[in-house]
């Protein structure tokens, strides 16, 4: 079982790390430095009135509180009651259940803590967990075609939603 935590300066450097790794799936299609991770935390994770909300994921253990991943609520239209998904489990951690997880935690934060009344992920085609989306209980699917380039070739973007009207 998964809880959310506030997400430490330290916790952003390994989620730099595992991101960088594999970034088919990232909106930013570069390599982040230190420096930029940094900036990333205090301007946006440390930041109150950031419209982003960004959480740690981890798992308690007997010994330890391990970091699994990264969730969070980001582009928040507190006008239009909206907010995106933002979700990174370490490439260790995955299909391990965490992912599933960490989706009906932001669902709780965002509805029930927040008062959202959409939640929407962007999920590119080239992303190599796309699978993961599709097995979801979403409310709303579209496809946009050809909006990212990866490796040659054009993505399609698949937009999953959830409601809460």
């Amino acid at each position: 079982m998964i809880y959310f935590d506030a997400l430490t300066e330290s916790d952003c450097e390994q989620i730099r790390k595992w991101r960088n790794r594999d970034i088919a799936g990232a909106r930013t299609p570069f390599l982040l430095t230190e420096e930029m991770q940094r900036d990333f935390y205090f301007d946006e994770v440390s930041n109150r009135d950031s419209k982003h909300r960004f959480w740690a994921i981890r798992i308690e253990s007997l010994t330890t509180h391990n970091l699994v991943g990264i969730a969070g609520l980001s582009n928040i239209e507190w006008e239009n009651g909206c907010a995106e998904i933002a979700l990174m489990i370490s490439p260790d951690e995955r299909r391990k259940g965490y992912g599933r997880e960490a989706i009906e935690l932001l669902k709780l934060w965002g509805f029930a803590r927040m008062g959202l009344k959409v939640i929407y992920a962007q999920v590119y085609g080239c992303n190599p967990d796309v699978a993961f989306w599709e097995k979801l209980d979403y409310t709303f699917l579209c496809t946009m075609p050809s909006r990212k380039l990866w490796d040659g070739k054009r993505w399609p973007i698949y937009y999953y939603q959830w409601e809460n009207m």
